[in-house]
């Protein structure tokens, strides 16, 4: 995802590797990002990864030595409160009805239309990805600990665990 809106999705599998995932930056992301901003407009691509294995292996690390237009944003560990995707990942599980026949063919289906259905809202996440100031302040406040769901009054909350 970008602040420009949603790329194409990308199904990975179960236990993805480096290799997985150096594939999908060099064929996937590295030409859709370039679409959407292009290198005499935007010559660094900033990109915001969590701290999985796959993100930090030699491999990878290696792939953004070798694409210097595209930057590795700091990530700090255990932190899927601060990553606007996972805001994504919210919305589909929020619409999972319950009950429904729960096979991976329903969830690819389920997935696809979600994602589709937020790439026509206008400004979705152009607004999660502008919302990080808040979000890193919430965390400020929260003493470093998680963003609680709702994040009214996180004194009223209490520290959550950052496990």
């Amino acid at each position: 995802m970008t602040s420009s809106g949603l790329m194409d999705i990308v199904e990975i599998s179960p236990h993805m590797n480096a290799e997985e995932y150096v594939e999908i930056l060099e064929e996937v992301l590295k030409p859709s990002a370039r679409q959407i901003y292009p290198e005499e407009q935007y010559p660094i691509i900033k990109i915001a990864q969590d701290n999985s294995a796959v993100h930090t292996s030699r491999m990878v690390q290696a792939w953004f030595e070798a694409n210097p237009d595209f930057e590795q944003l700091p990530w700090p560990a255990k932190s899927p409160d601060l990553n606007p995707i996972e805001n994504v990942w919210a919305k589909m599980i929020e619409s999972w009805i319950a009950g429904e026949l729960r096979t991976k063919e329903a969830l690819r289906n389920h997935v696809h239309q979600v994602w589709d259905e937020l790439t026509l809202r206008p400004n979705y996440t152009e607004n999660l990805v502008t919302s990080m100031p808040r979000r890193l302040q919430l965390v400020i406040q929260n003493d470093g600990f998680w963003i609680p769901e709702d994040v009214g009054d996180i004194r009223k909350r209490g520290r959550l665990p950052a496990a």
